[in-house]
């Protein structure tokens, strides 16, 4: 098992982005089972890599097409859509989806990555798991320093 500045970068790539999942979930108070549903998505796609990109992006627009059906804003803006800025939450919500996808990108192709350089599944499924799962809990933890008086 070797480690080159490559997989440095996808590292320090994966634990960002997924930073940032775990603070938007949390500024958008999104319902525990998406929680569950985005972990086991991870675990997929940290098993499977480039192969789950497709289940993992029917996810993300599951999650976003939810949000956009309740119409959530983050919870540090009111919580609602100020009427007159409709327009910029549609764009927020298509960046969103967007930043997703380049989670999910990122996290499989650093197990490509991994495996290319000759880490057998366990290990590079498990450190993925591990990097996206400190980065959920250290956004969620991000916002709580953030924004205390929300919660």
């Amino acid at each position: 098992m070797r480690i080159d500045t490559t997989v440095g970068f996808y590292f320090v790539a994966v634990l960002l982005s997924y930073v940032c999942v775990g603070w938007l979930l949390i500024a958008f108070r999104a319902f525990p089972l998406v929680w569950l549903g985005t972990l086991l998505i991870i675990l997929y796609l940290a098993k499977a890599g480039t192969e789950a990109i497709v289940l993992a992006n029917a996810w993300v627009l599951a999650v976003v097409f939810t949000a956009v059906l309740q119409k959530t804003w983050p919870v540090f803006l009111g919580g609602y859509i100020p009427k007159k800025n409709a327009p910029l939450w549609a764009v927020v919500m298509m960046l969103l989806w967007f930043g997703a996808i380049a989670c999910i990108v990122v996290l499989a192709f650093a197990r490509r990555k991994l495996q290319k350089m000759g880490w057998n599944n366990r290990q590079a499924s498990l450190i993925l798991v591990i990097l996206a799962g400190i980065g959920l809990m250290g956004g969620w933890l991000l916002f709580q320093v953030t924004f205390p008086y929300f919660f």
